[in-house]
C-alpha cells in the first residue's frame, strides 16, 4: 500500500513532534490467565471475511473474565451482533480523519476516552486508518500483523503469512497477551 503524500507529512510532523514510541513507555506484565492486563482495545478489520474470522476470536476473548474488552470498527460496523452486549463498541468513520489523514480532535476524546493496557489492530493487511488510530491512542503496547509499514506504528508485530490460516495469527495474538 502506498501512503499518501499528504498523509506521509503529517507522519513526519507526529515523530518530530511526539515520535510513534513512547520514550519511556509503562511496564506491563504478562502473566498467566491474563492478569497483566486490564483493558485492551482491538480493531476490527474491514474485510468481510477477515472480520468473520475476528469475530470468532473475540468471543474467545469474552469468556476471560479478568480483561476488559473495547472493540472499534469503521461504519458501518457490521459485526455489532449480540455477542456485543458483553463488549464496549466504539465506531469511527470517514469523517473523523482530516484531508491530511490525521485523526480530528472530537474524535480522538471520543475514542479514547478511557485508559488501556494494549491495542490489537486485527487487519491482516496494513491499514493506513487503523494505524493511525493506534499512534493516536498513545497506547504503550500495540500489536498487529507484519506488513510493509507496520514498523512504523507497532511495538510488536506478528508475522503472518497469506497462505496461511488466519486463525493461527489470531491464536499468536491469544498467546502473546497470556488470554
Amino acid at each position: 500500500m502506498k501512503i499518501p503524500f499528504r498523509t506521509r507529512i503529517l507522519l513526519r510532523w507526529i515523530k518530530k513532534r511526539r515520535g510513534f514510541h513512547n520514550k519511556k513507555p509503562p511496564a506491563l506484565a504478562f502473566r498467566r490467565n491474563g492478569e497483566g492486563l486490564s483493558r485492551i482495545l482491538i480493531i476490527f478489520p474491514e474485510n468481510e471475511n477477515a472480520g468473520r474470522t475476528a469475530n470468532f476470536f473475540l468471543k474467545t476473548l469474552i469468556n476471560n473474565k479478568t480483561v476488559d474488552i473495547v472493540v472499534m470498527g469503521k461504519e458501518p460496523f457490521i459485526y455489532a451482533d449480540k455477542m456485543m452486549e458483553k463488549v464496549i463498541v466504539k465506531r469511527y468513520s470517514e469523517q473523523d480523519f482530516n484531508w491530511f489523514g490525521g485523526l480530528r480532535k472530537a474524535a480522538q476524546e471520543r475514542l479514547f476516552d478511557q485508559q488501556f493496557d494494549a491495542i490489537l489492530d486485527l487487519n491482516p493487511q496494513f491499514n493506513l486508518q487503523s494505524a493511525l488510530l493506534t499512534v493516536y491512542s498513545q497506547i504503550a503496547l500495540r500489536v498487529s500483523f507484519k506488513s510493509e509499514h507496520s514498523y512504523n506504528f507497532y511495538n510488536i508485530e506478528i508475522d503472518h503469512k497469506p497462505e496461511s490460516f488466519l486463525e493461527l495469527g489470531y491464536n499468536y495474538f491469544q498467546k502473546l497477551l497470556g488470554l
